[in-house]
C-alpha cells in the first residue's frame, strides 16, 4: 500500500490490535480499518481513534454509514 501511494519505506506499519491501543493511536497520523465481514456493532477501536481525533479510513459498511456522517 505504501509503495502504491508513493511513500517511503517504513512510513506505513501494521500493528496487531492487541498491542497497547492507546499508545498506537496517539502515535498514528490516521487509522485504516479493514474488515472482511459486516460488523454488527461500531468497533471500539474506532471510537478510541475518534476520541484521539485521528482520521479513519474504513470500508463502506452499513454500521459505519449509520454512525459516521
Amino acid at each position: 500500500m505504501a509503495a502504491q501511494l508513493g511513500l517511503e519505506n517504513d512510513t506505513v506499519c501494521h500493528y496487531p490490535a492487541k498491542l497497547e491501543e492507546e499508545r498506537l493511536l496517539l502515535a498514528a497520523d490516521f487509522i485504516v480499518y479493514s474488515s472482511l465481514h459486516e460488523e454488527q456493532a461500531f468497533p471500539s477501536l474506532l471510537i478510541k481513534a475518534m476520541v484521539f481525533d485521528r482520521p479513519i479510513v474504513a470500508p463502506n459498511l452499513t454500521v459505519f454509514r449509520n454512525h459516521v456522517c
